[in-house]
């Protein structure tokens, strides 16, 4: 029996270890299974919240929702739980606008974000049902609850109430307004249009045209989940007439045109105003803003706001230097503040007065991304009179055949009111890749100054509150002077280089990226050493480079120079003499205030 014993004994060792091996690795995979689906999880975007979706006309659905919390590439939106769409990542919004929609029938909408990763978990779902027209309308009406309506006659506004007046103070819900390409004229001093308290509602195929100053065509109050498309607003004066031709005053998610979605594009400012006054969480995107000839103002106005997007509009000022005086539009996009975490991005504004995008009063903990501005005269983004323009991205921006990239300023006069008061304040905003090119003039590329300092009374004194901001990889290009700090830091020692321009001072923080390696080469000299070589781009800042060299991938000898803040360099180094039919490795290490950058291992044998 011992002997069996024995015998079997290593067996039963044997298989125990092997089912305890696999039952190991089974739990290992597992395991691994569980961590990768737990990463992936953690990596999708967060889910969209808050999803509306209403019935705004016929065969209509208009869907707005809360954004992903995540940076996302866009967002599916499912009807009954097919994919309809997507909508891109800075509209969280959609308009389903189908034919194959049937009136008076309940449908279920849902949305994810996604982005390289995957996408997120679904929303709640909603419903909607979308209703046929309930009136054609001919003239002037009142309509104070709900309804679809069509507009099947041009109409002239001459009175001085409104000529349709939607909903009251009372809360409304899903209307729709098609002109179907009819004209809607304000002849008279009053609103031709106004949108009352209304959850959900559409503007669509109108043409809009303001003659008079003081009214508005459109106005909408309170109410949300709003939008307008293919429409037209347009002002037959070639000056221009002072006050907005669509004013949307605190009414959240309001949208022009905001969903790649082709029924969401196409409205066309002409000549004309948009403003958003007080409005949180709307939209104002894909427009093509016509705008010349104006003499001031801006095509798109957005006041004390929070969370309003300016997103792919195209803006012309029509604004020509001929000696004439102001023929043109002042800037492109006004921001009158308080504002705060507005998102302007992907807009191009050409031929302005000013600038592209003017800031007064208060602007912070916003994105001023990927503009292009071209001959707007004063300067791409703008701060002026009482400014505080504080923790704010701005990045991506091309400013051509301008006079400044960035002027920010103050006027001091009897009603200066600014951050700290009197004073302004330009503070913790981060300022990287933007481009400065075909400069109209000599000054600096950016200014921060008091804009008339000879108007201060005796004895008063204005602050200039100008910290904490960072300037990265920026290229102003190296024929301009300087950023200008007016009151001047004296103990500024002004540096030039491709990345940044800044003084060297406690007035400013200059942040200088990474460097970047190109280039790297081993050259045989005739006593059997190496040069060794890199181009290196200091990105800004000085840069300490080291050739490591050595018979393994530890290295071990370290060769040592620097490269000084300015263009692109090469840095070089002389081995001593190698042993020949040896395999040396070498790589290049470069470091600078912001970080270290490391090459490739080569290798080559003497």
């Amino acid at each position: 029996m011992e002997s069996t014993v024995s015998r079997i004994s290593p067996r039963v060792t044997r298989r125990s270890t092997h089912r305890s091996r696999l039952r190991a690795g089974i739990a290992s995979a597992t395991a691994l299974l569980a961590l990768a689906t737990a990463s992936s999880a953690a990596a999708a975007p967060t889910t969209p919240s808050g999803l509306q979706a209403v019935a705004t006309g016929p065969q209509q659905v208009s869907l707005a929702w809360t954004a992903s919390t995540s940076a996302v590439s866009g967002y599916h939106v499912y009807r009954n739980g097919t994919l309809i769409g997507t909508s891109n990542p800075n509209a969280a919004s959609y308009l389903d606008d189908s034919s194959s929609l049937v009136n008076n029938t309940s449908y279920s909408y849902t949305v994810d974000a996604f982005d390289a990763t995957g996408s997120s978990a679904a929303s709640a779902a909603v419903t909607a049902v979308p209703k046929a027209a309930t009136a054609n309308l001919t003239g002037c009406l009142n309509v104070p609850g709900s309804g679809h309506v069509k507009l099947t006659a041009d109409i002239t506004a001459n009175s001085t109430t409104p000529c349709f007046k939607f909903g009251s103070t009372t809360a409304n819900s899903n209307l729709s307004l098609d002109c179907q390409g009819h004209t809607v004229t304000q002849n008279g001093p009053a609103d031709v249009i106004d949108i009352i308290g209304y959850t959900g509602f559409i503007v669509s195929n109108c043409v809009f045209v303001q003659n008079t100053s003081g009214g508005k065509v459109v106005k909408v109050s309170g109410g949300s989940y709003g939008r307008f498309v293919k429409s037209t607003f347009r002002s037959p004066n070639a000056a221009g007439l002072d006050g907005a031709s669509l004013d949307i005053e605190s009414s959240p998610f309001t949208i022009i045109g905001s969903s790649t979605s082709t029924q969401n594009q196409g409205n066309v400012f002409d000549h004309a105003y948009l403003e958003f006054h007080g409005s949180a969480d709307s939209y104002a995107g894909y427009n093509s803003s016509v705008q010349q000839g104006n003499t001031s103002g801006a095509a798109i106005y957005v006041a004390q706001s929070d969370r309003t997007s300016v997103v792919n509009n195209s803006i012309d000022g029509g604004y020509v230097s001929n000696g004439t005086g102001d023929n043109g539009l002042d800037s492109g996009i006004m921001l009158y503040g308080p504002n705060d975490k507005l998102n302007v991005n992907g807009n191009t504004v050409s031929n302005t007065y000013n600038s592209g995008v003017e800031s007064l009063g208060s602007l912070q903990n916003s994105q001023l991304k990927n503009n292009t501005f071209l001959s707007t005269a004063a300067g791409g983004i703008v701060g002026y009179y009482n400014t505080d323009f504080s923790f704010n991205t701005v990045s991506g921006n091309t400013i051509t055949h301008s006079n400044h990239a960035f002027v920010f300023s103050a006027t001091y006069n009897t009603g200066f009111t600014a951050f700290p008061s009197p004073g302004f304040r330009v503070a913790y905003n981060t300022f990287t890749g933007n481009t400065l090119s075909d400069p109209t003039g000599s000054d600096p590329s950016m200014r921060i100054a008091l804009l008339n300092p000879a108007d201060v009374p005796a004895g008063t004194t204005v602050a200039a509150t100008v910290t904490g901001n960072k300037l990265i990889g920026n290229d102003f290009t190296t024929t301009l002077p300087t950023p200008l700090f007016q009151p001047a830091d004296t103990t500024a020692s002004p540096t030039t280089s491709t990345g940044n321009l800044c003084p060297s001072s406690t007035f400013i923080q200059c942040v200088y990226g990474k460097p970047m390696i190109s280039a790297t080469t081993a050259t045989r000299r005739a006593d059997r050493s190496y040069t060794l070589a890199s181009t290196i781009d200091p990105s800004g800042g000085p840069t300490h480079v080291v050739f490591q060299l050595g018979t393994t991938t530890a290295y071990g000898t370290n060769l040592e120079t620097d490269v000084a803040a300015g263009p692109a360099a090469q840095a070089s180094k002389t081995t001593a003499v190698l042993v020949a039919g040896t395999t040396y490795h070498y790589r290049v290490v470069a470091t600078n205030a912001a970080g270290t950058a490391t090459g490739l291992d080569l290798t080559f044998k003497p």
